[in-house]
Formats: C-alpha cells, sequence, structure tokens
C-alpha cells in the first residue's frame, strides 16, 4: 500500500524529535509492508492553532486529492491534529 507521512513537532523541546518520528514512522512502515512515496513535514508548528500556518500539511490535503497514497501515516494522531472531533473532521475526512 502507499502511503504518504505527516511529521511534526511544535518545539525543539517536544520528546520526539521530526528525525525520531520519521524513524519510528519508517519501521512502522516497514513492518506493514506499506511503500512511503510522500513526505510531509512541520516544525516549529502547533496542531491546535494558527492551523493554516502549516504549510506542509495544507499541501499534504491538496495533494490528497490526487490520490497517489491510500492513507496518511504519523507517530501518532497528536502529530496530525490536535483539534477536536468537530474542529478537524474536514481534514481527517479529506
Amino acid at each position: 500500500m502507499d502511503v504518504a507521512v505527516y511529521l511534526r513537532c511544535s518545539s525543539t523541546q517536544q520528546e520526539m524529535s521530526v528525525e525520531q518520528q520519521r524513524s519510528e514512522v519508517a519501521k512502522y512502515c516497514q513492518q506493514k509492508g506499506y511503500s512511503i512515496v510522500a513526505e510531509y513535514v512541520d516544525e516549529g508548528l502547533s496542531a491546535s492553532k494558527d492551523t493554516e500556518k502549516r504549510i506542509a500539511f495544507r499541501q499534504m490535503i491538496i495533494d490528497s486529492i490526487q490520490k497517489n497514497w491510500s492513507v496518511v501515516v504519523t507517530y501518532d494522531m497528536s502529530r496530525f491534529s490536535r483539534l477536536d472531533g468537530i474542529d478537524g473532521s474536514s481534514d481527517k475526512k479529506t
């Protein structure tokens, strides 16, 4: 299965750096037999404030229309969004 990877950290003090997330996500994808065909990275950006500033995230949502991948893989859901189910639902279903 072809997948996109989204990596994000809001600060350098965060417990999982982008590099650590990338390593863990790559291991997971390899175990599952997933092929990473796209990677999107937002560093130093909150997932709950000013979501329009998350340029890579916004590009990923736009690119998802092309259907070059089946799913987006993240280290955990908080990397994708910290918005509640209602506020974050439009991006999750795209």
